[in-house]
């Protein structure tokens, strides 16, 4: 992801509904199929009470025409989009900038980025989190420590 991520960010504000334009590249190891470049797409961050935490959530609109955005987004179905002429990248523009994360699902234009994590604050079972914690922090998924973050 590249573009004004860093003002989205960086802003504290309660207003959730200031955004920003972004490019976004997904590359899919597993199936090529799925990977996809997005320009202009529009970045905001997402949430109620976790708005200003210090990993915020993030909600990404694929195909955005709104007021503060002059050029629409662009949504194309490769990741590749370099040195691709004009012609070649018109025929990789995916309709209405809407994408299916597997084959079954409903095309969509919104995705949200959940950064979800628990802490003491607001917890009435303080045992239960630690229980959580403990577990996820020791558990392994195919050999690795995947659930663990950093402190």
């Amino acid at each position: 992801m590249t573009g004004d991520v860093d003002a989205v960010l960086n802003d504290t504000s309660a207003n959730k509904q200031i955004s920003r334009a972004v490019t976004i590249q997904r590359i899919c190891r597993k199936d090529s199929t799925y990977d996809f470049t997005i320009i202009n797409a529009r970045l905001r961050k997402h949430g109620q009470s976790t708005l200003n935490y210090k990993i915020p959530s993030f909600k990404i609109w694929t195909n955005y025409y709104g007021a503060e955005s002059s050029t629409p987004s662009v949504m194309y179905d490769t990741a590749n989009i370099e040195g691709m002429s004009e012609s070649d990248l018109n025929s990789h523009i995916l309709y209405k900038g809407r994408y299916k994360m597997k084959e079954s699902s409903i095309p969509a234009k919104k995705f949200i980025l959940q950064a979800n994590y628990a802490d003491s604050s607001g917890v009435h079972n303080g045992a239960l989190l630690r229980t959580i914690n403990d577990t996820w922090y020791d558990a392994k998924i195919n050999g690795e420590y995947k659930l663990r973050t950093l402190p």
